[in-house]
């Protein structure tokens, strides 16, 4: 598995006011590479999250730059269901993608109970005027 910052030129966290963007550049199909960039943008959401108690924030996850992708492994999911099941959060927007992923992220989302705060659009434009509504 490569270092850590090998890992993280694959895709980015940013926050710019209540929202929270994770862009992802290349898919990782190396599970352990793919679990850890789940373990590391976990460990800053949460780190946002501390330091703000009292915002509330909305989470846009861009995969429009991926084209079509293959599942993700079970760890690495858990670890993103985890962030939309933080009460600081209103919103999740998540744009591209391909019908797999759609299906499991839906699938998450009804059995979390989240669907209602929950989006999955086609383009990075529609996801970003959803949560900013």
């Amino acid at each position: 598995m490569r270092p850590d910052e090998e890992i993280l030129k694959t895709a980015d966290f940013n926050v710019d006011g209540n929202i929270i963007t994770l862009v992802y550049y290349t898919n990782l199909p190396d599970h352990p590479e793919n679990i850890r960039l789940s373990e590391i943008f976990l460990a800053k959401f949460l780190e946002t999250l501390k330091q703000n108690q009292a915002q509330k924030f909305r989470l846009f996850v861009d995969l429009t730059l991926l084209g079509n992708v293959g599942t993700m492994p079970s760890k690495s999911r858990q670890n993103y269901a985890k962030m939309s099941k933080e009460k600081q959060l209103e919103r999740l927007a998540v744009a591209g993608g391909n019908m797999a992923l759609r299906t499991i992220a839906s699938f998450i989302m009804k059995l979390s109970g989240l669907e209602k705060k929950y989006q999955w659009f086609n383009t990075k434009e529609e996801a970003l005027a959803w949560l900013k509504s």
